[in-house]
C-alpha cells in the first residue's frame, strides 16, 4: 500500500493541464477506518476542459470501494499503485 503524507506531497490547489514526469493525481479515502489510496486518471476532468478548477471541486465525485462518497485528492509521486484501483471516479 502507498504511504501519502503531508511530509510527501505537496497540496495542489488546481487540476494541472498535465502531470509533470513521474507524479500522478492521488484519491485518499476520507473514512477514518479505511487507508485506501490510488491513482486516478484525470484525462476526462482534462476533456471537459476543467484543468485549472481546484482540486477539492472534484473530491465529490470519488468513491471508495469501503462505501466512502469522499476521498482527498492529492499530486504525489507515482510509485506503484495498486492494481485494482479502490477509488472510482463518477463523472
Amino acid at each position: 500500500m502507498i504511504h501519502v503524507s503531508s511530509e510527501t506531497v505537496g497540496p495542489a490547489p488546481a487540476l494541472p493541464p498535465a502531470l509533470p514526469e513521474g507524479w500522478a493525481l492521488w484519491a485518499l479515502c476520507e473514512a477514518t477506518d479505511c487507508s485506501a489510496a490510488g491513482t486516478v486518471d484525470p484525462t476526462p476532468w482534462l476533456i471537459q476542459g476543467l484543468a485549472g478548477a481546484p482540486l477539492h471541486r472534484f473530491e465529490p465525485r470519488l468513491r471508495c470501494r469501503c462505501g466512502a462518497r469522499r476521498a482527498r485528492l492529492a499530486i504525489a509521486p507515482d510509485r506503484q499503485a495498486p492494481a485494482d484501483r479502490p477509488i472510482f471516479v463518477f463523472r
